[in-house]
């Protein structure tokens, strides 16, 4: 990814998330890693650094035990071990067996998550576990590097030696310092070391007391060290055993050595992967302390939701307490808007939106995730450039506007399709006219080659160019005009105030001497600034009632989860009463059969008599009546119990005490009219009980009959004709013959469909329905959100 200027990564706040980042590496080939890491605008380079990174945030979050310790840069030690007969010290290689050990454990770890963390596993299957040669350094070496006496049978037997040796000749030091103390020729300090030699310390005038080598004189000239005759012969047995012991030491180092040559090339490439494991690592801990996550990327479009300033966001984690509010931001762009322009007062966020939105681009495309909201999306860029100004810049480096001019011009050379172009406080630094002409056109020529441009500025000549240019569209930061403090909420499509005459008055500025000023402006960019105030003011009421809009949906929302809830309830119990009442109904069953085969068997014994079996007819005949009449029985219990509700005109329903089956047609007070079987009939609202669609396998099909000829003749018409796209002598006849099918029906209502058009269609039916001398009560048309004038509604 392409920067510009070089100060970029530090103006935007990049180099502060690398300082945080920096806090969680643990080895120097992490840091290496940390302080190369650049944006990249490779899709595939991207694509594996989130993976990583999202990979690495759930192993942390989850707690599985990642394996990161014991890292060490060994890569000098093992560029000294390829030199043939080298020997690397206890240190250097216990150094290279603690990073043997962590290879195991990491190449371990990662073979047991290749399906379920590929990214990383990609990386930590490449580590050579090299197991022999951390077992070798182990067996050698302590944790504190030196050197065991398990080691090697030699060593044990050299060591065993020196340590009796040491044993006697302190032995016998101890019996000639009582001596010598006894006739008072030491003082109080006791044995001692000189040239590598046991020693006593004798008074100097009493050296000749005590055959011996002195080895060394006190600064005060008053002490002697002397090796007494008796102690010589086993101070040489000592020394003698400390070389043959270093040299032992040294063999074992050199064979050490030779094993590091050994895997001098997998132990490299180790180094190499674990730190950019360790880069990861310290990514992922950052991200999860800032709750990242890794949006949708790639897109065309440009969505921030709830985008948190990553800089700011650090501020607050490292004083552990709120030491600036950080107020999300929610800014979107489309695919064709190329430009957005943000205007509104001093401090009131401006500069922060853009450097929330440069900062999250680069971290992004740099592995980290964002803080940001599900629903995030944005492009991947390919070259950035940022212009932040005077007062935004860090060094100050860009201070004057022929500077400015100097990064127009550069960018105007590079940059193109797939650029951002980020500029702060556009047109200052020059006559207001001169540089908002300057940066408008500008502007202009970076959309007509593909580039984002987004900007913030105080020129109302721009805010018109914005407002005017099919590919730009104005923004604000939201300014509270009744306290006269940003809110820090970002407005697409509404232009900025900058409140100068507010502030000033609020600050005690003369009214009189602010009222000169305003006629200086002129009455058109007075009555701008009024507008925009206006429109400000609006928005934030309308947002006021989405708001409380939200909340009604929320309640309304609960209120019918509630509802489902209970009617999930009832159905349950519904089926409860249904199982019981076939159970019921079984029993019945069971024993009327249990009836008729005691009949048959009493009619089998009677040998057949006619009486005898006249009597078996007549009492099976009772069983299937009684039989029959409880199941109807608890058929309409069941019945009641489902339905719960009675029956209203329109609705099916069925007669308590028999099977008919009809339409309620009437309801006054008690007294019901229905229609069955093709005849209207009274009666008692209490002996009829509503069909549900719950029971309609035990109630008979709907039928509507022609009773003219006293025939029943079941018609079936659909309630809506459609007669769109028909010629008017088809339409006619269509619309003809259905009004005469749904009055024979009698239905109560029925819809034609004809299209709004030129109305002709709409003329044919309505002309027709008037010319009908009966069985046409009336017919409009309907409301517009039921069709309006591209249906009639006729009712029979």
């Amino acid at each position: 990814m392409i920067l510009y200027p070089e100060k970029l990564l530090q103006k935007l706040g990049f180099e502060a998330i690398r300082e945080a980042t920096q806090m969680g590496i643990q080895s120097p080939m992490g840091e290496e890693h940390l302080m190369s890491l650049a944006p990249s605008s490779d899709v595939v380079t991207i694509r594996e650094r989130l993976s990583r990174t999202d990979e690495m945030m759930q192993i942390l979050q989850l707690h599985e035990g990642f394996p990161f310790e014991g890292l060490y840069d060994i890569r000098a030690a093992v560029k000294r071990s390829r030199i043939q007969g080298s020997i690397l010290d206890s240190m250097s290689l216990l150094q290279v067996g603690s990073m043997a050990a962590a290879s195991r454990k990491l190449h371990l770890f990662f073979s047991q998550r290749k399906e379920k963390r590929p990214y990383l596993a990609a990386i930590g299957m490449r580590i050579s576990p090299c197991k022999e040669l951390e077992d070798q350094v182990q067996q050698v070496l302590n944790d504190s590097g030196e050197v065991k006496d398990s080691a090697s049978n030699a060593l044990r037997t050299i060591r065993r030696s020196l340590n009796t040796r040491k044993a006697e000749l302190r032995t016998t030091l101890d019996r000639l310092l009582r001596e010598a103390a006894k006739n008072e020729y030491i003082g109080e300090e006791g044995m001692t070391i000189r040239n590598g030699r046991m020693v006593i310390p004798i008074r100097a005038e009493f050296k000749r007391k005590i055959q011996g080598f002195i080895h060394d004189v006190s600064s005060t000239g008053q002490t002697v060290y002397l090796e007494p005759v008796e102690a010589l012969h086993l101070n040489n047995e000592i020394r003698q055993l400390e070389i043959q012991e270093q040299q032992e030491i040294e063999r074992l180092l050199r064979e050490l050595t030779d094993a590091v040559r050994k895997y001098a090339d997998p132990l490299c490439l180790n180094t190499e992967l674990i730190g950019e494991l360790d880069l990861i690592h310290a990514i992922a801990r950052l991200c999860n302390r800032m709750s990242g996550s890794i949006p949708e990327w790639g897109s065309a479009t440009l969505e921030l939701i709830h985008a948190k300033n990553p800089h700011l966001l650090l501020k607050n984690l490292r004083e552990a307490q709120r030491v600036v509010e950080v107020v999300p931001l929610n800014l979107s762009l489309e695919a064709e808007e190329r430009c957005l322009l943000i205007t509104g007062p001093n401090a009131g966020g401006k500069s922060v939106a853009l450097k929330t939105l440069g900062l999250s681009v680069i971290m992004l495309q740099s592995g980290y995730a964002i803080p940001v909201s599900d629903g995030t999306q944005l492009p991947v860029f390919d070259r950035l450039y940022v212009d932040l100004g005077d007062d935004q810049s860090v060094e100050q480096d860009l201070s004057t506007f022929s500077s400015r001019l100097t990064w127009m011009r550069d960018t105007l050379k590079e940059a193109k399709a797939g650029s951002l172009v980020l500029i702060d406080e556009a047109g200052t630094g020059t006559d207001p006219e001169e540089g908002a002409a300057l940066y408008q056109a500008f502007m202009e020529e970076m959309i007509q080659r593909g580039v984002l441009v987004l900007a913030t500025t105080h020129h109302g000549h721009l805010k018109i160019f914005a407002h005017d240019h099919p590919n730009a569209v104005n923004a604000s930061m939201e300014f509270d005009p009744q306290s006269l403090a940003p809110t820090y909420i970002f407005r697409k499509g509404v232009p900025g105030s900058s409140y100068a005459f507010e502030i000033a008055a609020r600050i005690g500025v003369n009214r009189q001497f602010l009222d000169a000023a305003r006629s200086k402006i002129g009455r058109s960019k007075s009555r701008v600034e009024s507008l925009i105030l206006e429109l400000q003011t609006k928005t934030r009421e309308a947002d006021l009632m989405a708001f409380q809009a939200g909340i009604l949906l929320k309640e309304t929302e609960r209120k019918k989860a509630e509802l489902e809830t209970k009617q999930k309830a009832i159905l349950n119990e519904q089926t409860k009463l249904r199982q019981k009442a076939l159970q019921e109904a079984k029993n019945i069953v069971l024993g009327a059969q249990k009836q008729v085969d005691d009949a048959i068997k009493q009619a089998k014994k009677s040998g057949g008599d006619k009486e005898q079996v006249k009597n078996v007819r007549k009492k099976l005949k009772e069983t299937v009546t009684h039989v029959e009449t409880e199941l109807q029985e608890i058929e309409e219990k069941r019945i009641l119990e489902v339905s719960g509700e009675p029956p209203i005109p329109g609705d099916m329903i069925r007669f308590l005490d028999g099977k008919s089956t009809g339409e309620l047609l009437e309801l006054k007070g008690k007294e019901a009219i229905v229609f069955v079987n093709g005849m209207r009939m009274k009666t008692r609202i209490d002996k009829l009980v509503k069909v549900t669609e719950q029971t309609q396998k035990s109630v008979q099909p709907k039928v509507r009959v022609l009773s003219s000829a006293s025939m029943p003749i079941p018609v079936s018409v659909p309630p809506t004709l459609d007669i769109r796209g028909l010629r008017l002598d088809e339409a006619e006849k269509k619309v003809t013959r259905y009004i005469d099918d749904v009055i024979q029906t009698g239905l109560h209502q029925v819809e034609i469909i004809h299209g709004k058009g030129d109305g002709v269609l709409r003329k044919v039916v309505q002309d027709h329905l008037s010319s009908r001398g009966t069985g046409i009560k009336k017919f409009y048309t309907p409301r517009w959100d039921l069709g309006g004038p591209g249906v009639t509604v006729i009712e029979l």
